[in-house]
């Protein structure tokens, strides 16, 4: 559903995120809560969050088995939605909260 989900609105994304187990939900928030602080210092450390979206992509959301070619169209969601998730940090998650 999350890939699936890569250019949807923050709103619908913050629903996906909802669904999500404690654990990785908290894992998640941590995660997004770096990226988002990272993005934010584009201007001196060069990786705004579509680079982060990027380098993040594949290793957050991960497709068991090999993906094979079919497969591949799926990366260019994968850094689409890691990169809405930072862009929208603050609607989708909101203050870190344990």
């Amino acid at each position: 559903p999350f890939i699936a989900a890569a250019q949807a609105p923050p709103d619908t994304l913050k629903t996906l995120v909802k669904q999500l187990p404690p654990l990785n939900r908290r894992c998640l928030h941590k995660l997004m809560e770096l990226l988002d602080a990272t993005a934010k210092r584009a201007d001196s450390n060069k990786m705004p969050a579509k680079n982060l979206g990027i380098v993040f992509g594949a290793v957050i959301i991960k497709k068991q088995g090999d993906i094979g070619i079919e497969g591949l169209a799926l990366i260019s969601s994968m850094y689409e939605l890691v990169t809405n998730l930072i862009e929208n940090y603050s609607t989708i998650f909101g203050p870190f909260q344990p």
